[in-house]
């Protein structure tokens, strides 16, 4: 109307309840052509091509530090704005059992941004999708954070969904009987790597809040950002006796659990047998699978 763009908003109404997708367009600012019939204005709010603006993708498992600078490099926006933004965290919705830290906060998923959003607004909306999840789980308040702790570590050391619940459940019987976690995933987010790649003694053996060799329980905060899947695995975890848990195949993703330390090692023999058999083809991140490391 005040563009030019549709004639009356009662047209693009009717066009809007006409076409059965109408719901399934996203926020955002999008150019369109002049003088448009309403129904081909609701198609092309409908095509992605046609949204202006800044498009972030966060990639589930992605940590803070990392979705900081990809929202840096879309937007233009500087480490002190952001920082900025971040600073009064009941502004930007951040629950308060986040104590004031950002990590698992910040939600994975493609957002598209218009050039006149804030780093405030970027932030909240991130924020935001993340409360949703939990809140769609029917997860209580005063356990938002753990469980995105939970989830995190399922996301990093998960390949896929089976293989998440399998995950969180080795988690959660470890912590009601008391063992050690012993993931190299919350061992990597202190040293930096990949979750999946082998750690060494002196980094295992190091007192940080985040090494769960060292440390009974879950690490100081959460370790990535976790997938709605994740949270979900999290938040109902089948009842297995599994305490570990071994990648024998790292390519074709499959993991093998196990309910003794003398199945696992059992397992753990086949990964290095499988190791032998592709060296010369595997060039990825091989596993710790030291004799004190009884998990991984």
């Amino acid at each position: 109307m005040e563009n030019g763009v549709i004639k009356s908003k009662s047209a693009f109404n009717a066009a809007a309840l006409a076409n059965p997708n109408s719901n399934k367009i996203q926020p955002g600012t999008y150019l369109l052509y002049k003088e448009l019939p309403a129904a081909d204005a609701i198609n092309m709010l409908l095509d992605l091509k046609n949204l202006a603006g800044n498009r972030i993708q966060v990639i589930p498992g992605t940590r803070e530090s990392d979705i900081l600078q990809t929202i840096k490099k879309v937007t233009g926006f500087t480490d002190e704005q952001l920082e900025a933004a971040m600073k009064d965290t009941e502004a930007r919705g951040l629950p308060k059992v986040a104590n004031g830290n950002y990590e698992g906060w910040l939600a994975d998923g493609d957002y598209r941004f218009s050039k006149s959003e804030t780093p405030e607004e970027i932030i909240e909306e991130m924020v935001a999708r993340t409360v949703k999840r939990l809140e769609k789980l029917e997860v209580p308040e005063k356990k938002w954070e753990e469980t995105l702790n939970v989830a995190s570590i399922v996301e990093r050391e998960g390949f896929s969904k089976d293989d998440f619940a399998n995950v969180a459940s080795v988690i959660y019987n470890r912590l009601d009987d008391g063992m050690p976690l012993q993931r190299d995933s919350t061992v990597h987010y202190f040293f930096g790597g990949s979750a999946d790649a082998s750690t060494t003694k002196d980094q295992r053996n190091d007192q940080n809040e985040w090494n769960t060799y060292v440390h009974r329980g879950l690490p100081k905060t959460p370790i990535a950002s976790p997938s709605e899947a994740a949270i979900s695995a999290a938040v109902n975890p089948p009842k297995t006796n599994y305490f570990y848990f071994v990648a024998v195949d790292p390519v074709k993703k499959i993991t093998k659990f196990s309910e003794t330390y003398k199945q696992h090692q059992v397992y753990v023999e086949e990964y290095r047998q499988w190791l032998k058999e592709n060296k010369d083809v595997y060039d990825g991140p091989t596993q710790n699978t030291d004799k004190s490391d009884v998990n991984d």
